[in-house]
């Protein structure tokens, strides 16, 4: 419903970021780099680990690309961010990319939505994926979110179909656990969209649930931004949720989708085609997009 970018770091490190708003403070040289220079227009995913190390996915402006940068990580995350295939390409898709770092550099959780990767998780979170896996769960319900936080406390958002479930551990995070208590008994857990440990703080942390924005912790001087942030979520939801209702009164007939699509798809398939069609978020061709919404434009002819 709103797309949402929430990251903690060492000492006053934090990004959070919705479509039209971004608070930031104390970012990495490399992060602040890009934003001087234009290169991000959205952060797609962003996280902070120990020593400066970091993590971020970015879509960049006029539908240039996404782009995904690295430092201080560990090798095995460092490898597999950027894996390639026997052509030389990157495999991962980082406009799904889901990223979080510990307190220490030894642990961290990362996916892109087809593939996994861990290391030195807290024992009751090990325990709950090692036990999903051995009984064959992990094919039906998935990590929606995975947040790690102070010492071994974490937050894991399972979803399954139309069933949300949430796993947690939050000694340090008693607000929180307390708010994702009454998130359950309201039956809202499919409303969560975004949670955000501090590993470096204990009780520093932001929750999204609709278009409510929750965040603890956070010191005074930025409470400013930062509140105004919770009100552009809102906002957004309210006309995201209207537009919605609009489309939905107005959207074309199943017949007429499938007509259009049918079309589309002979065109594409033509071999004498002069055109192609590329995603304007991955810039990949239409047939190789994973975009949850792809959103695709003619490029130039062949020649």
């Amino acid at each position: 419903m709103c797309d949402t970018a929430l990251a903690f770091g060492e000492g006053d490190t934090y990004l959070l970021e919705c479509p039209s708003r971004r608070c930031f403070n104390d970012l990495p040289p490399g992060i602040v780099e890009s934003l001087r220079d234009g290169d991000i227009d959205t952060t797609l995913d962003v996280a902070f680990g120990p020593g400066g190390s970091y993590v971020i996915a970015y879509r960049q402006p006029c539908s240039r690309g996404i782009l995904m940068e690295a430092l201080g990580v560990t090798p095995g995350l460092n490898k597999w961010l950027f894996e390639k295939n026997s052509s030389g390409q990157v495999i991962r898709s980082f406009a799904k990319l889901q990223v979080s770092l510990g307190p220490t550099k030894s642990r961290f959780w990362a996916t892109d939505g087809s593939s996994w990767v861990w290391e030195g998780l807290p024992k009751l979170l090990q325990q709950k994926v090692t036990s999903m896996m051995n009984n064959g769960l992990w094919t039906t319900a998935t990590p929606k979110l995975v947040s790690l936080g102070f010492s071994d406390d974490f937050v894991m958002i399972m979803e399954s179909g139309n069933s949300i479930n949430v796993f947690w551990d939050l000694p340090n995070y008693p607000d929180l656990e307390q708010s994702i208590k009454v998130v359950a008994e309201k039956e809202r857990l499919a409303d969560l969209r975004n949670i955000s440990l501090n590993p470096f703080k204990k009780g520093v942390y932001t929750l999204v649930c609709d278009d409510i924005l929750i965040l603890d912790g956070i010191a005074d001087r930025y409470k400013p931004a930062v509140e105004k942030l919770g009100v552009d979520i809102k906002s957004h939801v309210a006309t995201t949720k209207a537009n919605a209702a609009a489309a939905n009164v107005n959207a074309p007939s199943n017949s007429a989708r499938a007509a259009a699509q049918s079309a589309w798809d002979m065109e594409y398939n033509n071999p004498y085609s002069l055109v192609r069609y590329i995603c304007k978020h991955c810039v990949r061709e239409r047939g190789l997009c994973d975009c949850d919404v792809a959103d695709y434009q003619v490029e130039h002819k062949f020649v």
